[in-house]
């Protein structure tokens, strides 16, 4: 009876490994004596991992991993599984990307790549479940805006267009971007149900033989999960600190890229009610049009801007609602300011909207955009 109840259990385990298991053989001892042989079942989820290398993937057995064209050079699970991660290699025809945890790379990473040409990467929903793309520029190094022309912040070379399923590039969503990107990323709405396809454009121009680079993650993300973006969200920020900053904030020249209209949002942490802001310390971390030596805010901020809803220096009152010019912080004059402080907002949810219209003029004044702090201010 012991017997046949152990054989009726083997269908069970054989069942449990749909999920991610590897399975051992045992020895033990029966009633009478004999050794007898049973497989025990392991299982691990498909958790989130990083390679030596700081590449980041999803723990899989080995073949599962070998399966979905994945590469990996650490374990984990406790050494049951190995951490996989799938790369493409941008060039060529169109590549559907349909699997979580694929990196985009150009040819020779992680050395440079020069040729002129278009790649595109289509990005497919693995189920339907799936809600949002989001994309981590963990090395993006394209040729940089125009700058010093008097018509800067063009990207008269290379082109990084990104666009969802239902395309709204004719209004500048998601921008169209060159430059710098190292460190910056994007959430896409995946359009559930309307069997469309995100896609990312790589064009690198025939006039600079510059050497480019580029390692974009690329992961899904369901519908209703604490790291899902509040629609609308091009950044989405969580923790009681951090810093935002512009596209090709980076680069000497100190100009922004040009025709940029998004929201950057911050997930209002528990028992925090507040968001305090200041512009980081280093020299010209605020250049958004405007004078050169001095900070504006409200109606002469038009063409660029920063929008942080009724942020004022206590967070309370009125606000100017826009800030632009050179130096950002409250204002201490009306429409004036001249030296960088903090404001803070109460109101939710907390974004920041940037605005940048089609021209822009660095020869006389950095344009470089703006690295914003910000820190979460606790209840009561």
């Amino acid at each position: 009876m012991k017997m046949e109840i152990r054989y009726a259990l083997l269908p069970a385990l054989v069942i449990l490994c749909v999920f991610p298991c590897v399975i051992q053989a045992e020895e033990f001892r029966n009633t009478s004596g004999r050794v007898m042989s049973l497989f025990s079942v392991i299982k691990f989820p498909n958790i989130e991992c990083q390679d030596s290398d700081g590449t980041k993937g999803e723990c899989y057995t080995a073949t599962e991993c070998s399966g979905r064209g994945g590469s990996y050079t650490t374990s984990c699970a406790n050494g049951l599984g190995v951490c996989c991660y799938i790369v493409q290699e941008s060039w060529g025809t169109v590549t559907d990307v349909t699997l979580n945890n694929t990196y985009i790379r150009n040819p020779g990473y992680a050395g440079g790549y020069s040729t002129s040409g278009t790649c595109t990467h289509k990005i497919k929903p693995i189920n339907s479940d799936m809600c949002q793309f989001r994309l981590d520029f963990e090395v993006m190094e394209l040729v940089k805006p125009t700058s010093g022309t008097a018509t800067d912040g063009v990207c008269g070379t290379d082109t990084l267009t990104i666009k969802e399923g239902i395309d709204l590039t004719s209004i500048n969503y998601p921008p169209i971007l060159c430059g710098l990107g190292t460190g910056q990323h994007m959430y896409l709405n995946a359009n559930p149900g309307k069997n469309v396809d995100a896609s990312i454009a790589i064009t690198l121009g025939s006039g600079s033989s510059t050497a480019r680079r580029w390692s974009i993650r690329v992961t899904q993300i369901p519908c209703g999960t604490l790291y899902t973006a509040p629609p609308n969200c091009l950044q989405y920020h969580t923790g009681t600190t951090g810093s935002v900053q512009t596209w090709n904030y980076d680069d000497t020249n100190n100009i922004h890229t040009n025709s940029q209209n998004y929201a950057i949002c911050i997930r209002r942490e528990k028992g925090y009610c507040a968001n305090a802001y200041v512009a980081d310390s280093a020299s010209n971390s605020f250049g958004v049009d405007g004078s050169n030596t001095k900070g504006r805010g409200g109606a002469q901020c038009r063409n660029d801007f920063v929008g942080i809803p009724g942020a004022s220096a206590s967070g309370h009152g009125d606000s100017v609602e826009r800030w632009c010019g050179a130096v950002f912080g409250v204002l201490s004059a009306p429409g004036l300011h001249d030296g960088a402080n903090q404001i803070i907002t109460y109101r939710t949810p907390f974004r920041m909207y940037v605005r940048f219209n089609g021209n822009a003029d660095n020869s006389a004044v950095p344009r470089r955009g703006f690295k914003i702090n910000y820190r979460q201010l606790l209840c009561g």
